[in-house]
């Protein structure tokens, strides 16, 4: 996450983590909510909308390994010393 924004690491990171904290705290209550005022099948329908936005924004996040290749240079295979 922080080599995405180039420098900010440690304030990124931390706002990353406080996100899925507050969603872990607020969620459950929203929800809860939901299926008071209206129903059961209402509030899962709710949480899988959710989830599925969640999943199409996570396939947009860039790649920023180099994929071209092995990320340790000095790797041998495990037969090579038999």
């Amino acid at each position: 996450m922080g080599d995405v924004i180039k420098g900010k690491g440690g304030k990124v990171i931390a706002i990353f983590q406080m996100a899925g904290d507050a969603g872990m705290m607020v969620g459950p209550i929203i929800i809860g909510a939901v299926s008071d005022l209206y129903s059961y099948r209402t509030a899962f329908g709710l949480s899988a909308a959710i989830f599925v936005i969640a999943l199409v924004l996570v396939y947009q996040i860039p790649e920023t390994r180099n994929v071209e290749g092995p990320q340790v240079k000095n790797l041998r295979p495990l037969d090579e010393d038999l």
